[in-house]
């Protein structure tokens, strides 16, 4: 790891290679750019780099020496893009391998581990002799096997998490639904139980069933009321007879 951070930071390219040779806009902004570089001033590189750039377009050293500002504080996206601007612009070999051996770090820096791989890959078919680019292509590489069997680990870990949520999702939709078809069958049964206690309520009150015995006694009582009424209706006959019927005279 320690000789990747070396490599990472050792390869940037020396900016004054860049400054030669150059027109007349924009090389005042680019000379301040390089020595607060130098001074490790990169905000200030920054600055002046991107004052270059908006002065000259198309400026392929600006440009580059502002992906290296931004790469030396962090910003490692803002890099990333004027890298790749400088690769598309750079006329020489040698300067398109050392834009795209950049972009490959800058990359790297976000773990965009199969986009870095892509980027050295250009770079050594630039400069293929490079040994830091080899070895940080090596890197990344590895990086990225690792970031793969992560990421089919956590894949598992979720697909687990996801089938133990299912299983219990589903076991209480289970249970409610056995819950709802209770509930569904106590409502049935009070309301019929409430049908009944209607129908009940409606209905006459049922006459007691009487006994034998009980019949027994009222047809010897009718029999006896029967017998009585004969008796009385006889000695109302023979009284009738016995009346003396009186002539009028």
């Amino acid at each position: 790891m320690k000789r990747y951070l070396l490599i990472l930071f050792g390869v940037l390219p020396s900016l004054a290679a860049h400054a030669q040779w150059l027109p007349e806009p924009g090389k005042s902004d680019l000379r301040q750019g390089n020595k607060a570089y130098e001074d490790k001033d990169f905000a200030f590189s920054e600055f002046a780099y991107r004052k270059a750039t908006e002065t000259r377009k198309a400026y392929s050293p600006a440009i580059f020496n502002l992906g290296n500002a931004y790469y030396q504080q962090g910003k490692y996206t803002e890099a990333a893009g004027e890298y790749e601007k400088a690769a598309n612009l750079s006329q020489t070999p040698a300067e398109k391998a050392e834009a795209f051996h950049n972009l490959g770090n800058a990359l790297l820096k976000q773990k965009e581990y199969a986009q870095s791989i892509d980027a050295y890959k250009k770079a050594l078919r630039e400069n293929p002799g490079d040994a830091e680019t080899k070895y940080n292509l090596a890197y990344a590489q590895q990086m990225l096997k690792q970031q793969q069997q992560q990421n089919q680990e956590q894949n598992k870990d979720d697909q687990k998490n996801q089938d133990q949520k299912d299983q219990k999702d589903q076991k209480n939709d289970q249970q409610d639904q056995k819950q709802d078809q209770k509930d569904q069958q106590d409502q049935q049964q009070d309301q019929k139980d409430q049908q009944n206690s209607e129908n009940q309520q409606q209905q006459p009150p049922r006459q007691q069933q009487m006994t034998q015995d009980q019949i027994d006694k009222m047809l010897q009582a009718l029999e006896f009321q029967e017998e009585q009424l004969q008796k009385e209706l006889q000695r109302k006959k023979v009284q009738a007879v016995k009346k003396k019927v009186e002539k009028d005279w």
